[in-house]
């Protein structure tokens, strides 16, 4: 209870004005020791109170509910809830000061004129440099992964002299294995950037 109830009294400050802060206070107040109450009596710890957190919700964050109007509602058994309507028996209508609403900002897309521009015969250049590391690249991985398929020999490369254990030679092959796929991903991840240059 220590440290739910001075957040919602944090955000009934901030909420509410101090005409109707007071009454809130004590309906919220009551609603969870009646909630403490009744978690003491099914065998629910402290945690359960949490479960009330929804029905004091409506009341504390500021929804198109409110416009609508807040209800606290009594049920025949005690229990006290916050509903936006009041279609039920033992409801009665809270008198709460309007909530202010201020539009926020409208942020309208300019082109900034201080920018700066790049000439396109550079932008093209610069396109054509880049092109081409990646090309040399691409070459460079390509000549990798023959190399390594070469080795791998269909998952049975040679055994080293250093491998008369069979573990060391099963874990070879799946580093090989391994690097095989890493080199196939490369090269995909280069052809599709090529891709995205054209």
């Amino acid at each position: 209870m220590t440290f739910i109830w001075p957040t919602l009294q944090c955000a009934i400050r901030d909420s509410f004005g101090e005409a109707n802060r007071e009454s809130i206070r004590e309906s919220i107040r009551e609603s969870i020791r009646e909630s403490i109450r009744y978690c003491a009596r099914c065998g629910v710890r402290y945690a359960a109170v949490v479960a009330l957190l929804p029905s004091v919700m409506p009341v504390l964050i500021p929804t198109s509910a409110q416009a609508q109007g807040v209800y606290l509602c009594t049920q025949p058994n005690g229990v006290r809830e916050y509903r936006n309507t009041g279609d039920t028996r033992g409801c009665r209508r809270l008198a709460l000061e309007p909530l202010s609403q201020i539009p926020g900002p409208t942020l309208q897309a300019k082109a900034d004129t201080t920018f700066p521009r790049i000439d396109s015969q550079v932008q093209k250049r610069r396109d054509q440099d880049r092109m081409q590391i990646l090309m040399d690249e691409v070459r460079a991985e390509e000549s990798k992964l023959a190399e390594l398929r070469k080795e791998y020999q269909n998952g049975e490369p040679e055994r080293l002299g250093s491998e008369r254990n069979y573990a060391k030679y099963q874990e070879r092959v799946v580093l090989m294995r391994d690097e095989i796929a890493r080199s196939e991903k490369n090269l995909e991840a280069l052809r599709r950037e090529i891709g995205q240059l054209k």
